[in-house]
């Protein structure tokens, strides 16, 4: 267990109190007006105590510190590991580092279907090198609202990130305020509202005060006006969140060593049935050689309300028709449909994007795969049209070296013609790290996938 882990476990339990904010309520159901609860002040404690910790242990190397066959394809050093490299305590963050790289080129990916391209300057987004609570940049969310690209990802043990980038230079990315800042929040997905003021951010939660029930999560909501983007958590009369989605289902509560669990919420107004749907993950599979737990199942839900709460729609796991050559499947991490028209739910048809946790039969290697799927039930059931479509490099001291992980779409704002997916990646097993970086594909592929 890392350091960091290890003092999140033995803090949170004793931590209950908050102070006193104004609440705007309806009923039992109550936005904050103030983001400052009890689990944002336990973070600022975990990073001042965490710093303490790190900082004593920061002569043992660790798993996370880098060595010179870490590099980017820039010959950069990835910079992602904390421990060993810590100078001194201090209450907040140090900034993170980026990629400098607005201007690059694309090229074929290596593990990606053919014409599918990766940005040069890939990680476009690394992981902070000193901070306590967050050693990884993962599952990417992103939004284009007027001249901007907004993304949201989660860290290891803490918070929301929150980054911007003009449209102009869709890969060069600076970091704002943490979006949600309480621990175990993972997995965002970002709703935006049909007149564009309102971003709501669908997350996985894991439950406080985690002792003894470390891996139960369900799915929360918390929202913030356009420019503003002081997001307020969907609350109760207490201030705690409520949960939209919560497991309920025998098949929601398996797993090794992290069962029930919901979560990778991915959140749209089905015109259809003229309901809200969301795509989830259930349940857990643990991948040994990574000693991590990943999503095992993907369910659908539907309200009549974004907040909820959603209630399963299938009453068994959702089904994804085909495999990947050469790998066994032995999980499933999300389903979003690519956001762009040509990709929507029309007619009984859409396409969108999955990620496949695979094992090797013959090396036993776990990994990660996005695949390229499609529907013509109305998204009940979905089939494989591309697998993989962007994958592991498998090539030792590359950012995406093992995993290609969590996903987000968007039209490139310079070239309508091509889809931006923005997504993280894993460069190793036990001792990885997690970045994000952008790939690019022809429209032309929606068109094909829901006509073939």
């Amino acid at each position: 267990m890392t350091a960091a882990a290890m003092l999140t476990l033995l803090l949170l339990p004793a931590v209950f109190g908050r102070e006193e904010v104004g609440e705007v309520c309806v009923g039992e159901v109550c936005l904050k007006e103030s983001a400052e609860d009890e689990l944002s002040l336990l973070t600022r404690k975990l990073r001042e105590q965490g710093a303490s910790l790190l900082a004593a242990d920061a002569a043992t190397p660790g798993p996370c510190a880098t060595n010179g066959s870490n590099k980017s394809g820039s010959g950069d050093d990835l910079r992602v590991g904390y421990r060993g490299r810590y100078e001194g305590p201090s209450p907040l963050p140090p900034e993170p580092a980026y990629s400098d790289q607005a201007v690059g080129n694309w090229s074929q990916g290596i593990g990606d279907l053919s014409g599918v391209t990766e940005w040069s300057g890939n990680p476009i987004i690394r992981a902070p090198e000193n901070d306590p609570l967050n050693w990884i940049v993962g599952d990417p969310t992103v939004l284009h609202i007027g001249d901007e690209i907004h993304m949201w990802t989660n860290g290891a043990i803490c918070c929301i990130q929150h980054y911007v980038a003009k449209a102009s230079t869709p890969t060069k990315f600076v970091q704002l305020a943490d979006a949600i800042t309480s621990p175990g929040t993972v997995r965002a997905y970002a709703y935006l509202s049909d007149d564009n003021e309102t971003v709501t951010l669908f997350f996985e939660q894991y439950n406080f005060p985690f002792t003894g029930s470390f891996c139960k999560t369900n799915v929360q909501a918390a929202q913030a006006k356009v420019g503003v983007w002081k997001f307020e958590r969907y609350t109760n009369w207490a201030g705690l969140g409520i949960a939209v989605l919560s497991p309920s289902l025998p098949w929601m509560d398996e797993g090794q060593s992290c069962p029930e669990r919901v979560g990778n919420p991915f959140v749209f107004y089905n015109k259809a049935v003229s309901k809200y749907w969301q795509y989830f993950s259930a349940s857990s599979v643990h991948l040994s050689d990574s000693n991590i737990d990943e999503p095992r199942y993907l369910g659908l839900a539907e309200s009549d309300k974004l907040l909820g709460p959603y209630e399963p729609l299938l009453k068994h796991p959702l089904n994804i028709k085909g495999g990947i050559p050469g790998l066994e499947v032995i999980g499933n991490g999300s389903l979003k449909i690519i956001r762009d028209p040509s990709a929507s739910l029309e007619g009984g048809k859409a396409v969108a994007l999955a990620n496949r946790l695979t094992k090797n039969a013959t090396s036993g290697a776990t990994g990660s795969t996005i695949i390229m799927i499609r529907t013509e039930d109305g998204g009940l059931s979905w089939e494989t049209v591309h697998a993989p479509f962007i994958g592991p490099s498998l090539v030792p001291g590359t950012w995406k070296y093992a995993y290609a992980y969590g996903y987000d779409t968007l039209p490139d704002p310079l070239d309508n013609n091509y889809i931006l997916v923005y997504y993280n990646a894993r460069n190793g097993y036990k001792d990885g790290h997690e970045q994000v970086g952008v790939a690019r594909f022809p429209k032309s592929m929606i068109i094909q996938a829901k006509q073939r």
